[in-house]
């Protein structure tokens, strides 16, 4: 959810994809502003399907603390 997980953006929203073709989506992770720590969201991608019209894509980002430096 891009609202929530500010932390991550994808290129396309939205689209068409004809039967039988694919399309790439770019999906990006940023871990600037945040504290060090697990964060987790999912990518919904909606589709057409009768067997599977939703389909969640896990996303995970890890934070590490910035090492500390030593003082001048």
């Amino acid at each position: 959810d891009p609202v929530t997980a500010t932390w991550l953006s994808v290129n396309q929203t939205s689209g068409t994809i004809p039967v039988g073709q694919s399309t790439e989506v770019t999906v990006t992770l940023d871990g600037t502003g945040l504290v060090a720590g697990d964060y987790d969201a999912f990518i919904v991608i909606n589709n057409n399907s009768s067997n599977n019209p939703i389909v969640d894509v896990p996303v995970y980002l890890t934070v590490e603390a910035a090492p500390l430096q030593a003082p001048t």
